[in-house]
């Protein structure tokens, strides 16, 4: 359930980092998995180990790859900015991986394109690259995840964190592979 915080406007810096510690003392204590971020707006919280990776790999996102960055940030604040939304999650990261893959093969113009030109570039196992084929069917495939649906998503925020996950690994794999490691 969503609990409702009242505003921290007119508190002041001070009052507000003061409120801010409080409320997310409130919320560890309660088990509650959400805290104030540094904008004092509700955020899911990210276990450290996952907010080192995420970090380094938005950093890997820079010059020719900011479009990705931007689909890759969408994605993230999707999972664990308020409100959730877990199918627009989904589709922000298989678009970042899209945007790498674009930049990578410029002929393809999407990631089935990209998983098509990769199947010919001998530095990628065929097996992984089925794995990336089968990712971005999952997603295409999903209602109301990669195009419109005609039946309610069954999409759940654990998929999208899922497919968070796997989409970092990806872009990891993909900037290595291609020589490009910050």
């Amino acid at each position: 359930d969503y609990y409702e915080i009242p505003s921290v406007m007119g508190y002041g810096f001070k009052g507000q980092v003061q409120y801010q510690r409080k409320v997310n003392q409130l919320f560890n204590d309660e088990r509650i998995g959400w805290k104030l971020n540094d904008r004092a707006e509700p955020a899911r919280e990210r276990p450290k180990h996952l907010s080192k990776a995420l970090e380094t790999t938005e950093q890997t996102l820079r010059d020719s790859f900011s479009p990705a960055r931007e689909h890759y940030r969408k994605a993230v604040r999707y999972i664990y900015d308020r409100p959730t939304d877990p199918e627009n999650a989904i589709k922000e990261i298989i678009s970042a991986i899209e945007s790498i893959g674009r930049v990578y093969y410029a002929p393809a113009n999407t990631l089935g394109d990209v998983v098509k030109e990769m199947k010919k570039d001998k530095r990628f196992p065929p097996m992984l690259v089925s794995t990336i084929e089968k990712f971005y069917g999952f997603a295409s495939s999903e209602p109301a995840v990669r195009h419109g649906a005609a039946t309610p998503s069954r999409v759940l925020l654990m998929d999208a964190e899922f497919c968070l996950h796997v989409g970092v690994a990806l872009i990891r794999y993909l900037t290595q592979k291609h020589g490009h490691v910050s």
